[in-house]
């Protein structure tokens, strides 16, 4: 059965993102509830171990909150104690304020024995996060619920959730003395939002080991796929090799552009998944990315920094204007019809909605970007009209975006833009 475990703050929440801790985090994660569920348990003596029912993503419902970053406060530590006596930790401590204090989890699938012993700790919790933000937990039947957030893979929400193993982590970091590790996060859409969605799915890229020219995108994302049909060799599905299927991969090559110091070169080769794709058929594309050691010459491995570049989070989320990045090659020279109406036609062929505005130019708004010039940018077929696009569209389109004749090859890669620049 589903299961609505709900909290009501009585006072206003005091709960930092932990990625930034200036700024409050709401709703509050799955998981930071998980841990206060455990917590109550495990000081009332209560078989906490129950809990493990609950280690997955549930559904939210919670109303918009606001928050602003909280100013520095250094609290002073007695082990720090000396004549500057009053310099000592730096504290935030981010006030939210919601349209509604409470905040309502539906998980699903409770086997139905399991739910009086659940009530019986959540009714015991008596604050998520900080000692300050005060709650009231109670258990409500599921169906009353409305939910606001729904785990989703692809949704462009990250939110941190409890996993299989998660009350056993947390139970050896206890014994061991320290803190957990974070848990991950989970993709979760917001039910209200009217998104369009395009046809690609999650980025798997891999680092080249020295700096790759943006200019050169079409060469080096033929040649990646050259590598990995290499490695699978001749029974590879169209998924793969992109003949007579309508559904592959995208090769792509991801530059380093968008921020201050963009240099504009290339920091991954890879592929874009298509949204409809197996897992099956997913864990086949990874495994053969791992096996491509070298392109040309040029050592390749994963990458183990995260770079924000190349997180699919980077080129997927939800905006109205997005921006290219490397040149979009039209399928026709515009003799008879502007660049803009062919942009508008291809847009409107790959099952996206008209754009309120389009703009086609030779430089991109974007810094780092490459420059649409035949002379500078390479094509894979020489001889195609190519330009940056700035589109506009009435509601938000969720990426990644590929537009453009050369779109399987690094062509026509657009980025979110969250600014009006020049449309």
């Amino acid at each position: 059965m589903d299961i609505g475990i709900q909290f009501e703050f009585l006072l206003k929440p005091r709960i930092s993102k932990p990625s930034d801790q200036r700024f409050g985090e709401w709703p509050p994660a799955p998981d930071r509830v998980f841990q206060a569920l455990v917590s109550a348990g495990a000081e009332t003596g209560q078989d906490f171990f129950i809990l493990s029912c609950l280690e997955s993503a549930p559904a939210i419902q919670a109303a918009p909150g606001k928050t602003w970053a909280a100013p520095d406060r250094y609290v002073p530590e007695n082990f720090r104690r000396g004549k500057q006596y009053h310099v000592g930790a730096l504290r935030h401590s981010p006030i939210i304020i919601p349209e509604n204090p409470i905040v309502t989890y539906v998980w699903r699938n409770i086997a139905e024995d399991a739910v009086k012993q659940v009530k019986g700790i959540v009714e015991q919790v008596t604050y998520i996060g900080r000692a300050k933000s005060i709650v009231r937990g109670t258990v409500v039947p599921a169906d009353s619920v409305n939910i606001d957030y729904e785990p989703d893979k692809q949704g462009d929400c990250y939110i941190r959730t409890p996993y299989p193993g998660r009350l056993d982590d947390l139970e050896a970091a206890f014994q061991a003395g320290r803190r957990s590790l974070p848990a991950p996060e989970t993709k979760y859409r917001k039910v209200s939002e009217k998104v369009v969605l395009t046809e690609w799915g999650d980025l798997i890229a891999l680092r080249p080991n020295r700096t790759l020219d943006i200019h050169e995108t079409s060469k080096w994302t033929d040649l990646m796929r050259k590598a990995v049909l290499s490695i699978g060799g001749d029974e590879l599905p169209g998924l793969i090799h992109g003949h007579k299927c309508h559904r592959h991969l995208a090769w792509a090559a991801i530059p380093d552009v968008g921020h201050s110091h963009a240099k504009g070169h290339i920091l991954g080769l890879g592929c874009w998944l298509p949204k409809e794709i197996t897992e099956k058929e997913r864990l086949m594309v990874v495994d053969l990315m791992t096996q491509v050691t070298n392109v040309k010459g040029i050592k390749m491995e994963f990458d183990h920094q995260r770079l924000k570049g190349l997180q699919t989070r980077t080129w997927s989320a939800k905006s109205r204007f997005w921006t290219t990045v490397t040149p979009a090659a039209l399928d026709r020279w515009p003799k008879k019809d502007s660049p803009e109406n062919i942009i508008r036609e291809h847009i409107s062929q790959r099952g996206l909605p008209a754009p309120v505005n389009v703009i086609c130019s030779s430089y991109s708004p974007v810094t780092g970007a490459a420059i649409a010039h035949f002379k500078k940018y390479a094509c894979r077929r020489g001889s195609r009209y190519i330009c940056h696009v700035q589109i506009e569209w009435k509601n938000p389109v969720e990426g990644p975006l590929l537009i453009g004749a050369e779109r399987y090859f690094g062509g026509g890669l657009c980025r979110p833009q969250f600014k009006r620049r020049s449309i």
